[in-house]
């Protein structure tokens, strides 16, 4: 196989601005996900729900300085009307709310309400990232942790299922996946270092070299949390992009190797899914000084 590098490290993309509407992103992504979290929790141990509750209340609680919305504002139960769980607590989505926008910190004004705010790229990944790392340690202090991940990683798969049910199999082959995930150059803010090779004999091979996301969790010591909040759910959205893909990833950046090895299989072509040893991620590229 030929490799080629795409992308180029800036030890300084966390510092780039980025535009973000909080309301909008606060209910597309930790919201949303914390609600259909609830669910399966529910589900699964429903005897476990209130202590679960709590404990992510008291988690989230530590972690707010400022009160930016409180459970008696009007516009929450509007705000919460189409997340079926979460409505029935106004007072944990309160804190979760609270949570995400200390993260964000944003001024202690009402703009952020309406208008789109810029604010440092870490402090946006934080913002959707920190909250699922402690919604997967609240679970396991609820339920134990081998229960809690095993829960946490049913919700990662459900929930993804649940928002790519209409856009399954809409890359043919491992051609086009390499269009889509390599064609253009990242931009400089995104500071994502992929190497990568044609697809050949139903495997997409690349090896990626920076994990933006990791960077920003560089204050959270558990590694098995990072990886399900980082890198887990990649394997069900490689298989949300066509059904015959199977993704290998042996080594990641998140659970403290220099790099994540990837292959994606399509199963119409091999269904011999091994995954090489790290002496032959080691030698298909130069290991960079920050690795």
């Amino acid at each position: 196989m030929e490799f080629k590098e795409k992308g180029r490290y800036n030890p300084e993309a966390l510092d780039y601005m980025e535009k973000v509407q909080p309301l909008e992103f606060a209910k597309l992504s930790p919201l949303r996900r914390l609600n259909y979290l609830l669910d399966v929790v529910e589900n699964l141990r429903s005897d476990s729900l209130q202590e679960y509750i709590d404990i992510l209340m008291k988690n989230y609680k530590e972690k707010i300085d400022v009160e930016y919305i409180d459970s008696s504002n009007p516009f929450l139960l509007e705000f919460l009307e189409d997340l079926d769980s979460l409505k029935n607590y106004p007072e944990l989505a309160t804190y979760n709310i609270n949570f995400f926008l200390n993260i964000l910190d944003l001024p202690q004004n009402n703009k952020w309400k309406v208008e789109k705010m810029e604010v440092p790229q870490a402090n946006f990944l934080r913002s959707f990232l920190v909250p699922k790392y402690v919604n997967l340690k609240s679970l396991v202090k609820a339920v134990g942790r081998e229960e809690g991940i095993s829960i946490y990683k049913k919700y990662i798969t459900s929930f993804l299922i649940s928002i790519h049910k209409n856009q399954e199999d809409e890359i043919e082959d491992l051609r086009s996946l390499h269009q889509k995930f390599f064609e253009e150059e990242p931009k400089e803010s995104e500071s994502w270092v992929v190497i990568h090779s044609e697809p050949v004999n139903g495997k997409l091979v690349f090896r990626k070299d920076v994990c933006l996301w990791n960077e920003s969790l560089s204050d959270l010591t558990d590694l098995e949390f990072k990886f399900l909040v980082c890198c887990y759910g990649d394997f069900q959205g490689i298989r949300s992009e066509n059904s015959h893909f199977i993704l290998t990833m042996d080594h990641t950046i998140a659970k403290g190797d220099p790099y994540c090895s990837c292959i994606v299989h399509d199963t119409r072509i091999d269904w011999k899914i091994n995954h090489p040893p790290k002496e032959y991620w080691d030698n298909i590229w130069p290991l960079h000084e920050w690795q």
